[in-house]
């Protein structure tokens, strides 16, 4: 079965095992002493109100990871449409559609409305024979070029890690390969004008506790999405999303927000920090938005533990809690949230998704086994 490329709830659960490090991942981060927030400039008031941006639509899927059943949700949570993919797999959303690629290495998109379209066989895939997994998807804007990692002979000396690329009318070929030891894979997190955005990761086993979907991440790595070479390379770079632009961030006790632009920014989550992970950055809304344990009553891995979601201007503003006992999932284009529910000590509650507005109020998606799956913004 293709192993997933996101952390999903963050309790590290059977199907999330090929991407977690052993139970030592848990231990605490060392925290920093946190440095008071600088309150953004006043904004000079315009002579004449400018016009108010029209959010852009999208809508949410959501599995049912049981029997693989995705729900099209818009804002309110109300269905739009049904499809069935297996579950977990890697995806990627590209104008309303969610790609994925099947059993059979087949690249698939669908739509809102539930209805699938067969990209082709992934053929990179098919000459690795046995063993082979995907690891990672991603799609370019226009839904003609993608991306996707492979891991052949992982376990073994000769394994080999590599990342392939191919599209409408483009030969298949591997712009990235190396050796997978010790078990590591490589992981396209994003198909962007800045760059292909891959994180080099160590695959492995182990569960405790709640385990971001950064861990086991190493390096990020930037790939010319013209020459398909190797730009730039962040060591020590733990990330797991990229936007659409190229954003990502690199985690740590502090989060430093690396721009399309080659700028960077820096964020301090609240103090105490044990674990700072789930990090999300927010372009349309000049944000970054991330979770943190910030205390394990039983110490190195154990709970309960103390946890909440909170965001960052990215211009050095200070840091504000948007939910408590949640971790954050996405953000959404109307400046709203979806975080999942993180009781104090896991398994002692639901961990329903929700959507999450500024004011507090939330809205549910799907039932309370539901798990998120994606944000589909719409064309």
């Amino acid at each position: 079965m293709p192993a997933v490329s996101r952390a999903g709830r963050g309790l590290l659960g059977p199907s999330l095992l090929a991407l977690a490090l052993a139970a030592a991942a848990c231990g605490p981060v060392a925290a920093t002493p946190r440095s008071p927030g600088v309150p953004a400039a006043a904004s000079p008031t315009p002579a004449s109100p400018s016009p108010t941006p029209t959010p852009q639509r999208y809508v949410i899927a959501v599995v049912e990871p049981i029997h693989g059943t995705v729900s099209f949700l818009d804002s309110e949570g109300r269905q739009s449409g049904q499809a069935t993919i297996p579950w977990p797999v890697a995806t990627a959303t590209v104008a309303g559609r969610l790609w994925y690629v099947d059993a059979a290495n087949h690249l698939r998109a669908v739509g809102v409305d539930g209805q699938a379209s067969d990209m082709g066989a992934l053929q990179g895939m098919t000459a690795a024979g046995p063993g082979g997994m995907v690891y990672g998807l991603a799609v370019s804007g226009d839904g003609r070029a993608w991306a996707w990692g492979e891991c052949a002979g992982c376990g073994s000396s000769g394994g080999r890690a590599r990342v392939y690329t191919g599209g409408v009318g483009a030969a298949e070929k591997v712009v990235l390969d190396e050796p997978a030891s010790p078990n590591e894979v490589l992981i396209p997190l994003g198909y962007t004008a800045h760059g292909l955005v891959v994180v080099r990761a160590a695959s492995g086993f182990g569960g405790c506790c709640y385990l971001p979907p950064e861990t086991g991440h190493e390096d990020v790595l930037l790939v010319d999405p013209t020459t398909m070479q190797v730009t730039q390379t962040f060591k020590g770079c733990v990330s797991a999303y990229a936007t659409p632009l190229g954003s990502f961030a690199c985690t740590g006790s502090t989060v430093v927000v690396h721009l399309p632009d080659g700028s960077t920014q820096t964020v301090t989550p609240t103090s105490p920090l044990a674990l700072v992970g789930w990090v999300h950055v927010d372009d349309a809304g000049g944000r970054v938005v991330f979770g943190v344990i910030h205390s394990r009553g039983q110490g190195g891995g154990g709970c309960p533990c103390k946890i909440d979601t909170e965001a960052a201007a990215l211009n050095g503003g200070s840091v504000t809690t948007l939910a408590d006992q949640m971790l954050p999932e996405a953000v959404l284009p109307d400046g709203r949230i979806v975080a999942t529910m993180a009781p104090m000590i896991p398994g002692s509650g639901p961990y329903s998704i929700w959507i999450v507005s500024p004011d507090g109020t939330r809205v549910q998606l799907g039932a309370a086994t539901s798990e998120l799956v994606a944000v589909l913004p719409l064309p």
